[in-house]
């Protein structure tokens, strides 16, 4: 059989914003799981700045292709989408994958998409990540096993098609995510252009699903991630701002709208909890702050004692009021999104991105 049918060629983008000197081992730990796939025809390509020269001058297990990228002078937000996308353009592969510095793939996720791929017919396809083997460190749990996950795997193995694209809480987010060349020249021209404020995963997934083609969402491709551990507040507003943005730019995407709902529900539902605690506390200062804070420990008591049994580790049960905390948060960045009209504060923006 010809190579080129049997180990297409798989070009493999990473986005390396800034200098990065503090994450160069971990960016070499990424290289390196991309690497020793043991698959034999890849193609990796490091999109970084015209002026890094500490990545340029590092040593990797496999040869690497530098893409320069120019960020526009004064440009406020993320260029992570605007780095792949001219990696993806450079790229030579049939098969055009991404991941990022903070990522380290299982060793057996290229054999794993490619066969995806060929036996469901499909042109895309994306897995998951989970934290590092062997983290146990508290906030490495909470973002795996809070009952509201930052990184949720999903619920099964499916085709997410136009029919589907609103049944799962989550989309593609492209850490570990697969297409083919013929597939990205088809949606190229449908994806948003420019500095973002996020959400740039779940732009890709959109393009594709309006083509009329599916994305293969499975629990089978792993990888794990690396990231500076933190509840970031900063993230999760910028977040709100960027499901108001994506329901604003698309209105009668069925996936804002299933988040207009729940952003909806939520903000509803804590202003109904605060008009109670305040007519109670304003009828009966010490008894009403007592109700008030019996009925919260209640429903986090049992909400933290569920989320143990799922994760089987007593430490769960404090993970609900953090996941209150950042949704919370996500909401009033939504909300803010809502009332700027999708314009926010180009400070304001600066700063989130800086604080992420």
């Amino acid at each position: 059989m010809d190579q080129k049918l049997e180990f297409p060629l798989v070009s493999v983008i990473i986005p390396v914003g800034g200098t990065r000197v503090n994450d160069t081992q971990k960016l070499l730990d990424c290289v390196s799981s991309v690497c020793h796939q043991g698959y034999p025809n890849l193609e990796v390509i490091l999109v970084i700045d015209p002026s890094n020269s500490t990545v340029r001058n590092m040593r990797f297990p496999c040869p690497v292709t530098f893409v320069e990228y120019h960020r526009p002078p004064n440009g406020i937000g993320r260029d992570e989408k605007e780095r792949y996308l001219l990696g993806w353009d450079h790229a030579k592969g049939q098969i055009l994958a991404i991941t990022g510095v903070c990522l380290t793939w299982e060793p057996d996720v290229v054999e794993t998409a490619l066969e995806i791929i060929r036996n469901e017919h499909v042109e895309a396809v994306d897995g998951i990540s989970k934290r590092q083997k062997g983290d146990k460190r508290f906030l490495a749990l909470f973002q795996d096993d809070a009952l509201i996950s930052e990184f949720p795997p999903y619920k099964r193995d499916f085709a997410l098609t136009k029919k589907t694209f609103a049944k799962d809480l989550r989309l593609p987010c492209l850490t570990s995510f697969f297409m083919t060349k013929e597939l990205y020249q088809r949606i190229r021209e449908n994806i948003p252009r420019g500095l973002d404020d996020g959400w740039a995963d779940f732009n890709v997934a959109r393009s594709i699903i309006d083509s009329g083609e599916a994305i293969f969402c499975t629990n089978r491709m792993v990888v794990h991630r690396a990231h500076k551990l933190s509840l970031r507040p900063g993230k999760q507003f910028a977040s709100g701002l960027s499901a108001a943005r994506f329901c604003c730019d698309f209105p009668n995407n069925a996936y804002s709208q299933k988040r207009l709902r729940l952003t909806t529900l939520v903000a509803e539902s804590v202003i109904l909890f605060l008009l109670a605690a305040s007519m109670l506390i304003a009828l009966s200062p010490l008894h009403g702050t007592i109700i008030t804070l019996a009925a919260a420990l209640l429903v986090f008591g049992l909400a933290g004692a569920y989320n143990a049994l799922k994760a089987k580790y007593l430490m769960a049960v404090l993970f609900p009021p953090l996941s209150a905390v950042q949704v919370i948060i996500y909401t009033l960045g939504y909300l803010y999104g809502c009332i700027c009209e999708c314009n926010p504060d180009p400070e304001l923006l600066d700063f989130l991105h800086k604080s992420r």
